[in-house]
């Protein structure tokens, strides 16, 4: 066996596969090939080491090098291997004349196992079938019979195991998979909170490795509202069968930069409660309405409060003097918390404070935080802000020390200096927004 050389490309220097050529091994059966050119000069040999199970597939060589940097490299004659395949293909061609007139069993093989993590040997055949068909332009209809429901995925996964994103992108655009949910079992998916955060984040590995803004931009700020069991220090390891794929550790930095700003806009919301709540024990009185009773409205508003923000879940009342306890909201999705907020009633000690309380204080506040929360999915991750700059874009090393959001101030300035980012979406407010170190909300 001849093992690709450290130099030839990162991906063959750092995955434990074995690419070896093999001119004197041949198939068992010719059952056994998958035809994905008619007339094809190599043969691939696709394993799974744990299933010690393979399958063959009959490519075209001209086709591998022009869509795959990966088998361009490996195949070229610059190394050992694409010069041991050139010399298998003139011996053939002295014999049969014409690479048309070579049996399949005869062609040249290449041996690449770990192509990556797979539900079921069934399933890399699928992907790897429908993979290799792109590659060389076939649409083959008992394929997509075969769609798993992360099948996009893995699709992925694939193609950037052999460095070929281009075409699988241009095919999932050609075929209007980036604005709809083709290949997604919608009742398996949504069975349960698991599956949920299973398909935000295939789609999210997806859109990265294949450089489709939309899905990381909507399925991150998905996934941002509703938290990741990654993401709970307290929660039990779950195992399955989903655990091992690659998306459970986001690449380029987004495992950590949605974990961040989750917290960052829990905070945010959290700021939310805590500023009324400091408002109305100040011992300053925040009824204005000058009545007689408006010392007694500002208690019982405070009493109110307390009441509803304890029975929704958003507030706890615990004893500092055995131990000091924190409980945060970090297993419920945002929405829900801003939901809860905003039901809020319209609590009134008489009819003369009909405007008074946190339903009426808090109302405006909490219209800002929904819309820069669900409009344009704008806390996600704009993907070619990304990828053009980094650190502009990330929230994590924001120094923000001593910041003050003042929501009144905000209404007033917000067109002055608004600037259409190249994207569309401003990145740049929302961003102050959730990573100021304080805020003033009325």
């Amino acid at each position: 066996m001849i093992s690709s050389p450290a130099t030839v490309s990162s991906n063959l220097a750092t995955e434990p596969i074995l690419n070896a050529f093999s001119p004197e091994r041949d198939p068992s059966t010719k059952d056994n090939i998958i035809a994905i050119a008619q007339h094809g000069d190599l043969l691939l040999e696709i394993g799974n080491v744990a299933a010690e199970t393979a399958c063959f597939y009959m490519v075209s060589s001209i086709v591998l090098r022009k869509t795959s940097s990966y088998f361009s490299t490996l195949l070229s004659s610059k190394f050992r291997e694409g010069s041991e395949f050139e010399e298998r293909h003139t011996k053939l061609l002295e014999t049969y004349k014409h690479i048309n007139l070579v049996p399949s069993t005869a062609l040249p093989i290449v041996r690449i196992f770990e192509i990556g993590w797979f539900p079921s040997v069934l399933a890399l055949m699928h992907v790897m079938t429908h993979f290799l068909d792109i590659l060389h332009g076939i649409n083959r209809d008992h394929v997509k019979a075969g769609f798993l429901p992360n099948h996009a995925a893995l699709l992925a996964m694939v193609a950037d195991r052999f460095d070929a994103a281009d075409p699988i992108r241009a095919y999932m655009i050609k075929n209007e998979w980036v604005h709809s949910k083709k290949g997604i079992k919608k009742n398996v998916f949504y069975s349960s909170a698991h599956n949920a955060e299973l398909l935000a984040r295939q789609r999210i590995y997806a859109g990265v490795i294949l450089g489709i803004s939309p899905w990381v931009m909507q399925y991150s700020a998905l996934l941002i509202d509703k938290g990741s069991r990654r993401w709970i220090e307290t929660a039990e390891s779950e195992s399955g069968t989903d655990s091992d794929g690659p998306w459970w550790n986001l690449p380029r930095g987004l495992e950590d930069e949605l974990a961040h700003r989750r917290e960052c806009i829990l905070k945010t919301v959290s700021s939310v409660q805590t500023f009324f709540l400091d408002k109305y024990m100040s011992g300053k009185q925040q009824c204005k309405l000058g009545y007689d009773s408006s010392a007694q409205c500002d208690s019982f508003q405070l009493g109110e409060a307390i009441r509803f923000l304890t029975r929704k879940g958003l507030l706890r009342l615990h004893s500092r003097i055995t131990e000091d306890a924190y409980y945060p909201l970090r297993s419920r999705s945002i929405s829900e918390v801003l939901q809860s907020f905003r039901g809020c009633p319209k609590y009134q000690i008489d009819k003369n404070h009909t405007h008074c309380g946190m339903r009426n204080k808090l109302q405006m506040p909490l219209a800002l935080l929904c819309t820069k929360l669900m409009a344009n999915e704008s806390s996600g991750v704009c993907l070619d802000c990304w990828n053009r700059n980094r650190d502009q874009h990330s929230w994590l090393g924001i120094s923000n020390k001593g910041e003050v959001f003042d929501y009144e101030a905000h209404i007033k300035n917000q067109f002055k200096s608004w600037k259409v980012p190249p994207c569309g979406v401003d990145h740049v407010e929302p961003m102050r927004l959730f990573t100021s170190d304080s805020w003033v909300w009325f």
